[in-house]
């Protein structure tokens, strides 16, 4: 914005506008500046444009193909670009959720498989360990009779 009236007067003469010209129409709007309290007007041109203006986008946008480019305003244009990115997020929640349930599922499989049950492997050692003491004491009885066998 202007800070005083008379740079705006001196923006619209440097431009070659005179006090005439500057009258609201299509490519104008008022505006009042709080600083001095003056109606402005300021050229609107650029937001019709970026609003209202047709424009062709290219297909590297990601939108439309090279025998037919998305043409479109501006506005419409961001639109579609939402509604394509909001599409592409649902996808790939989808799949993420999908792979999910299989990980999940191989992870159980493999933690069955290759679980210990504790009292299962205690219960072995326990038979282990009787079964190796039964042994030692026939091995013992055995070198002991076969020492008494050589002493004769």
């Amino acid at each position: 914005m202007y800070a005083t009236q008379e740079e705006f007067s001196a923006y619209y003469r440097d431009a070659g506008l005179a006090d005439q010209e500057r009258r609201p129409d299509a490519a104008h709007s008022v505006v009042t500046d709080s600083s001095w309290g003056a109606p402005i007007r300021a050229p609107n041109f650029l937001v019709d444009r970026l609003t209202n203006g047709i424009v062709n986008f290219s297909p590297q946008a990601g939108v439309g193909t090279v025998a037919a480019p998305y043409s479109s305003t501006l506005v419409s244009y961001v639109q579609q670009m939402i509604s394509q990115q909001g599409d592409a997020a649902s996808n790939a929640d989808s799949l993420n959720q999908g792979q999910q349930v299989v990980v999940n599922s191989l992870q159980q499989r493999f933690t069955d498989q290759s679980s210990v049950n504790i009292d299962e492997e205690m219960s072995n050692l326990l038979k282990l360990q009787t079964a190796y003491g039964a042994n030692a004491r026939v091995m013992t009885a055995i070198k002991d009779m076969l020492t008494q066998l050589m002493q004769m």
